[in-house]
């Protein structure tokens, strides 16, 4: 059977359309141009953004951006670096890919290159691209999967969750208490806030904070503290000063027959702490009820959430005006975090 000129034509356009060197990839990206240099995202980024890989066609080398990558549900740092491919390896084809390159990471991050697939896929490993090269350069590189298991392992630095009033308590020492106290509705707003009123004697009002987490108890893992804001007003009375602040824990027992109770006074967490305004500098000027102050408490040390049985605290004291009415209340915390949830 003899076939139309038309069909002669298509079949040699079809065929002067195959290229050999194809990037090769889930999105079905390529074929390069010779000589031309590409980059990793161009072919691996369905997977992750970094590290970033590139190569040219005209050198057997591939380099690398500093980044993590994702072995066993886990991030792990990669440092900048490079590795030389092994030329002439052309068939990266499943199943055999008898002649291929396989660049792939061990738990640690450590990027390298191997011609044999058991290597590459050895425990621990992952296999993070394969690469086929001519005599003289890279001719097409390919990311099969990445070792995500079905999670990415990522940090988010903006988080912050807001303590409410009710888990606060005020604590006065001198002074003499006055009027209704504790959780009220303040103001033309009706703002909910914990309140402590005192008359006749300089006294000493501590606002106590119990900070809850939905956490992790992997290390590494969980939320990190990173900044506590206290909201505070004084409806009555101008405050002469404030103290420093502190943010402690108290360990709990494990629960059994014959437990040792828990200590009485929190300790500090690890770290020093910075204090916005400065200590002795607090907002002290009486307010209308239902405004506030804030102090901002970072830790220059962020506290992992990931022991179990620890209580957080956070814990402010404000002396009233001498021998004159004071109240004092606060609207709870805003702490800012950091969070590695897998």
């Amino acid at each position: 059977m003899k076939r139309s000129l038309a069909a002669v034509l298509l079949a040699a356009l079809l065929a002067s359309s195959v290229s050999a060197q194809t990037l090769g990839n889930t999105t079905g990206q390529g074929p390069f141009v010779a000589g031309g240099a590409y980059g990793y995202n161009q072919f691996l980024g369905p997977f992750f953004q970094q590290p970033f890989f590139s190569f040219s066609p005209n050198s057997l080398t591939v380099t690398w951006t500093a980044g993590n990558i994702y072995v066993g549900g886990g991030s792990v740092p990669v440092a900048a670096g490079s590795v030389a491919l092994t030329a002439s390896q052309n068939s990266c084809t499943r199943p055999a890919q008898s002649s291929c390159n396989f660049i792939y990471a061990n738990s640690s991050g450590t990027v390298a290159a191997t011609t044999t697939y058991l290597t590459a896929v050895a425990n621990g490993n992952t296999l993070l691209a394969t690469a086929t090269t001519s005599s003289s350069g890279v001719t097409s590189l390919q990311a099969p999967y990445q070792d995500v298991e079905g999670l990415i392992n990522v940090q988010t630095s903006d988080g912050y969750f807001f303590v409410p009033p009710g888990s606060c308590a005020l604590n006065l020492s001198g002074g003499t208490l006055t009027g209704t106290n504790g959780l009220q509705i303040v103001g033309t707003s009706f703002t909910p806030v914990n309140l402590l009123a005192t008359t006749t004697a300089t006294e000493t009002t501590t606002i106590t904070c119990l900070i809850t987490f939905n956490s992790r108890t992997t290390a590494s893992k969980g939320m990190q503290v990173n900044d506590i804001t206290l909201l505070y007003g004084n409806s009555v009375g101008a405050t002469a000063t404030c103290n420093a602040p502190t943010v402690s824990t108290i360990t709990l027992p494990t629960a059994g027959a014959a437990e040792t109770a828990s200590t009485v006074a929190p300790v500090a967490v690890a770290g020093t702490l910075t204090v916005t305004p400065v200590v002795g500098s607090c907002n002290t000027t009486a307010v209308t009820a239902g405004q506030f102050y804030t102090e901002k408490v970072a830790l220059n040390t962020a506290y992992a959430v990931s022991t179990d049985l620890t209580a957080l605290l956070f814990q402010q004291s404000f002396v009233g005006p001498a021998a004159a009415s004071y109240t004092l209340y606060t609207g709870g915390l805003i702490v800012h975090i950091a969070n590695t949830p897998f």
